[in-house]
C-alpha cells in the first residue's frame, strides 16, 4: 500500500466537514455532510441487535459511511432538489475521488457507492431509508424558521415509502413523524408562524375558498364584481390552482400562525434565473400585524433554495396600498401593462421587481 497516497485522499475528505448541508443544528449553525454521515454510522451501530441476522450489518455500516463522498467535490444538493443531471454529476465526482485510492480499494468503495444507488439489495435498501431518517431527524431539532417551504410536508412523509418493506425501521419512521407534528403544533402554541405547502385537494379546495374571500374584499371596488368572478373562474378555481401546481410549476403555500389561516401565496420560478411573485395575499384581520415582512422573508428563502435572483410581480396599478407597500420592501418598477385575459377583460398593472437579498433578513 502507498500510504502517501492513502493519506491524501484522508486529506480530500476533509471537504466533508467543510461542506454544508442544508440543514440547521439546534445551535443555529449549518450541518456539515461528515456530521449527517457520523451520526447515520451510529445509528447504524445502535441497530445491529434489531436487525435480523440475514443482513451483513457492516455493509450498511459502510454503505453509509461512503455514500456521500462525492459532495467532497460537488458539495450538497437537497433531495427534493436533485436532478438526474445533478446525480449524474455526484456519481461522475465520486469515481474522480477515487481514482486516488490504489486499484483494490478503488473498486471496493466504487461497488459499495453503486450498490447504494441501486438500492437493491436488503442492506441498501436499509441504508437508504436510515439516511433519509436522518434528515427527518435533523430538521426535527432545528428551528422551524429553518425549514424550507417544502419541508413542513417533506418531514411528515420523507422515508416512509422507503420504509414499508423494512418493519426494523417503520416503528421509527413513525414516530419522527409524531414528533414532526408535535414540533409543528408546539411553535403554533408558542405564537410563532407556520408556511404550509399546497398539496392535498383538500388544500387547494380551501385556497381557493381563502382566494374568493381575500380577491371579493380586495378588488370588487377597482374592477368590479363581474370581473373579480371572471378572474377566479380562470385563475383561482379548484381546477384552476390544481392545474397550475400539475403543470404549470407553481408552488402554493398557506400561512398559518396561532390565530388561524393568515393567508397565502403562490410562486412560479423561471429558467431567466427570476421567481414570479403570482400571489400573495393576507386576509383583512391579519394585515397590520408585521405578518406581509415576515411572509416576504419566506419567499425569499424559497428564491435562495433555487438559486434565483430576483422576484418580480404585477400589481393592479389603482391598488395604491400595495404599491406602497412593495416599494418600501425594495420593489422598484420594471414596466406598465395592459394585458387582455379574454371575455373582454384586461389587467392594467405596474410590473415590480427586487434583488433577492443573499442573507436571510
Amino acid at each position: 500500500m502507498n500510504e502517501l497516497q492513502l493519506m491524501n485522499f484522508w486529506h480530500r475528505l476533509e471537504a466533508l466537514k467543510m461542506n454544508t448541508r442544508h440543514a440547521w443544528l439546534h445551535n443555529g449553525r449549518r450541518e456539515s455532510v461528515a456530521e449527517h454521515c457520523w451520526r447515520l454510522g451510529v445509528m447504524v451501530d445502535l441497530l445491529r441487535p434489531q436487525l435480523p441476522a440475514s443482513v451483513d450489518r457492516d455493509r450498511i455500516l459502510r454503505l453509509c459511511l461512503v455514500h456521500d463522498w462525492g459532495e467532497a467535490i460537488t458539495g450538497d444538493i437537497p433531495s427534493f432538489r436533485k436532478s438526474a443531471a445533478d446525480e449524474q454529476t455526484e456519481q461522475s465526482a465520486v469515481l474522480r475521488l477515487l481514482q486516488d485510492l490504489p486499484a483494490g480499494q478503488r473498486q471496493d468503495y466504487a461497488a459499495l457507492l453503486a450498490e447504494f444507488q441501486a438500492g437493491q439489495t436488503r442492506e441498501a435498501r436499509l441504508a437508504r431509508a436510515l439516511d433519509q431518517m436522518e434528515a427527518v431527524l435533523q430538521h426535527n431539532e432545528s428551528e422551524l424558521a429553518t425549514w424550507l417551504p417544502e419541508e413542513y410536508d417533506l418531514n411528515l412523509t420523507y422515508g416512509f415509502e422507503a420504509c414499508q418493506d423494512l418493519p426494523e425501521l417503520l416503528p421509527f419512521r413513525q414516530l419522527l413523524r409524531q414528533e414532526t407534528e408535535q414540533k409543528i403544533a408546539a411553535a403554533l402554541d408558542q405564537g410563532k408562524t407556520a408556511f404550509i405547502p399546497v398539496r392535498s385537494p383538500e388544500q387547494i379546495e380551501y385556497t381557493a375558498r381563502l382566494a374568493a374571500e381575500i380577491w371579493t374584499e380586495c378588488y370588487t371596488e377597482l374592477i368590479g364584481t363581474p370581473q373579480v368572478h371572471y378572474m377566479l373562474e380562470q385563475f383561482q378555481s379548484v381546477p384552476a390552482i390544481t392545474r397550475q401546481i400539475e403543470s404549470q410549476d407553481y408552488y402554493y403555500f398557506l400561512l398559518l400562525t396561532p390565530q388561524g389561516w393568515a393567508g397565502y401565496t403562490a410562486l412560479q420560478p423561471e429558467a431567466s434565473g427570476r421567481v414570479f411573485l403570482s400571489k400573495f395575499y393576507l386576509r383583512r384581520d391579519f394585515r397590520g400585524q408585521g405578518l406581509a415582512p415576515l411572509f416576504l422573508n419566506y419567499i425569499d428563502s424559497f428564491c435562495r433554495a433555487r438559486g434565483a435572483l430576483r422576484l418580480w410581480l404585477t400589481v393592479n396599478r389603482g391598488n395604491q396600498r400595495a404599491l406602497a407597500f412593495y416599494q418600501k420592501m425594495g420593489f422598484y418598477l420594471l414596466d406598465k401593462q395592459v394585458t387582455s385575459i379574454g371575455s373582454g377583460y384586461v389587467m392594467d398593472d405596474d410590473w415590480l421587481q427586487r434583488d433577492v437579498p443573499l442573507l436571510d433578513q
